[in-house]
């Protein structure tokens, strides 16, 4: 009887191993079990720069205008250069995503924009930042509230001349029938005049399927030391 209760310890802990890759909705950078990260863009949230315009926007397709809702904060580059916080929301009740940013370290105060009737399925999240030859984006308290996230902390777009990229990947579940954000801090340094995205959100549907997320360390453990307390009755039998 004894025998045949570790066996059951050891078959829950191991099943419970299993269980990890199903517990979250979401996974950040996971690796794939199938498919690309390759996806039609449904609708997309953006922070832009440009030498005489600086604006925020949300459309249903890659870049303004067809669509878009956008609203322009100011001009000139040099009064935008710090710190500035961002959130992007959905409400499924509402069908809205709103895009909202405030300027930490200036005068510029808080701007938000509001995308009405977005009701269309999509999987998949891509975040995007982006940078001059010479400039730099660099985020801090990213978070994602409203589903459950695995590997959150391998979210990372920081960039020096160049860009940042990390994706979230439902699942198995629509990411537009739940209420949920995407938000944090970003620093901004630019050194040229030409017009470019400081980042974007894509939500974009696409065939990415998220490969089992790896189990935790406890319930590994779990399911080694079950294993290890069979073999050791074993021995003293």
């Amino acid at each position: 009887m004894k025998n045949f209760t570790f066996a059951v310890l050891a078959v829950a802990a191991v099943a419970a191993t299993a269980g990890t890759a199903t517990a979250a909705n979401v996974v950040a950078n996971p690796t794939l079990q199938s498919g690309s990260f390759s996806g039609t863009t449904v609708a997309n949230a953006r922070f832009r720069t440009d030498a005489t315009n600086w604006d925020i926007g949300i459309g249903p397709n890659s870049s303004p205008p067809t669509g878009w809702v956008t609203k322009n904060i100011a001009n000139g580059q040099g009064a935008f250069t710090g710190d500035w916080s961002f959130v992007l929301s959905h409400s499924a009740g509402s069908d809205t995503l709103t895009l909202s940013v405030s300027h930490l370290s200036g005068s510029l105060g808080t701007h938000s924009v509001t995308f009405n009737n977005f009701d269309t399925s999509f999987n998949q999240i891509q975040l995007q930042s982006q940078s001059d030859a010479g400039g730099a984006v660099s985020f801090s308290s990213f978070s994602f509230t409203g589903l459950d996230v695995a590997n959150a902390g391998s979210i990372n777009i920081d960039n020096s001349g160049g860009q940042g990229l990390a994706y979230l990947v439902s699942t198995g579940v629509d990411l537009v029938s739940f209420d949920w954000t995407i938000g944090g801090s970003l620093s901004w340094l630019d050194q040229a005049a030409g017009e470019r995205p400081v980042f974007n959100i894509r939500l974009q549907q696409s065939d990415a399927v998220a490969a089992p997320v790896i189990p935790t360390p406890l319930a590994g453990g779990l399911g080694l030391a079950g294993m290890g307390l069979i073999v050791a009755r074993r021995r003293r039998a």
